[in-house]
């Protein structure tokens, strides 16, 4: 029974001095709690740019809704337009909305009618933020002045097909962020429509008030015509630039297919194979021994030089696009060429500018 009581007061003893701890400790604890920062949002890094549409020339839309959604908050609605077709990967009107310093996009959903087609697409997509951050902080060489110029321009590409491109553009440079795949969706209505019984007499009506019929055919649009932005214009090639010139200085500016461009402030290096979809339009700016500067221009045959690259495909080896500058008497050519074969591009277009 003793032994009892001896235990029982030494528990005792040994709570009462824990409870004098915590109330002697329990100030000091509060106050270096309270001292601690507070957890801080996430920065949101912004930059200036502005979003516009575009869609092919041959092609024209009309854009219904084309929203895209802000990291963080808000949102840029562009402005509905009845006809767009200015060019794939192209500027069209700018959106000057909200403030000039924008947080990344992070999704687009986007509505459109296509007229050749009779056809009306929509879709919601998520956008890289990570990758057009990426793009915001690298700035890029552009052709006007040789410096470096961040990208301040969102393109976004409506085609048929349900084909959806994303660029981002700086001063004549272009670079295709991504391309996604709408679904057809039914459009009519008086709402729609207006006074037109149907979509067949819509779409012939307001492309035959806009359009000649040579710059758009309503009629015969081919199947390769409808899928080339998404498959073939897209479509990369083991390929490498081969200039020869005797020219004191050469840049390069290309237009490609797939709505890209690019610019090159010296010659192309022959030795870096890329792959890459193909070049639609080149500009070459030369010197002469003289000093005096001059231009030429190759516009490549959709349907030759994709003919070609295909063929030497075939033989499994990396392929060079060969221009030969002729710079006293302006006889350009353009080759496309590997170890084996040669092929010439005679239905190039050529323009010399002196």
């Amino acid at each position: 029974m003793h032994l009892a009581i001896v235990t029982d007061s030494v528990k005792e003893k040994y709570t009462m001095v824990k409870i004098m701890m915590y109330s002697f400790l329990a100030p000091f604890l509060l106050l270096l709690y309270s001292c601690q920062p507070a957890s801080s949002p996430m920065k949101i890094e912004k930059f200036e740019w502005n979003a516009t549409v575009c869609a092919p020339n041959r092609f024209p839309i009309q854009l219904m809704q084309a929203d895209l959604a802000l990291e963080a908050e808000g949102q840029i609605n562009l402005m509905p337009s009845a006809i767009i077709s200015n060019g794939w990967g192209q500027f069209g009107s700018m959106e000057l909305v909200g403030d000039d310093r924008k947080a990344m996009p992070t999704s687009l959903s986007v509505k459109w009618f296509s007229y050749v087609e009779r056809k009306a697409y929509q879709g919601t997509f998520q956008l890289d933020s990570a990758k057009i951050l990426a793009l915001f902080e690298a700035p890029t060489i552009t052709p006007a002045d040789n410096a470096k110029k961040p990208y301040e321009d969102l393109i976004i590409g409506l085609a048929p097909q349900g084909a959806v491109s994303i660029w981002l553009s700086a001063q004549g440079v272009t670079k295709e962020v991504a391309q996604y795949k709408a679904t057809e969706t039914t459009v009519g209505g008086r709402d729609f429509l207006g006074t037109y019984p149907d979509i067949e007499s819509y779409a012939t009506d307001i492309v035959a008030g806009s359009f000649s019929p040579d710059q758009v055919d309503m009629k015969q649009v081919s199947a390769y015509d409808l899928g080339k932005w998404a498959k073939q214009f897209r479509q990369p090639y083991s390929w490498h630039w081969s200039l020869i010139s005797r020219a004191t200085h050469c840049d390069v500016y290309v237009q490609y297919f797939n709505g890209e461009t690019k610019y090159w402030p010296e010659r192309p290096d022959t030795s870096a194979i890329m792959q890459s979809p193909l070049p639609r339009l080149v500009t070459i700016r030369w010197k002469a021994a003289t000093g005096a500067e001059h231009s030429t221009e190759i516009q490549l045959n959709e349907e030759e030089i994709f003919a070609a690259f295909d063929k030497l495909a075939q033989e499994n080896e990396a392929m060079g696009l060969q221009l030969e500058l002729n710079t006293q008497d302006g006889g350009t050519q353009v080759f496309v060429t590997n170890s084996q074969s040669v092929i010439a591009l005679q239905k190039a277009k050529i323009k010399q500018r002196y």
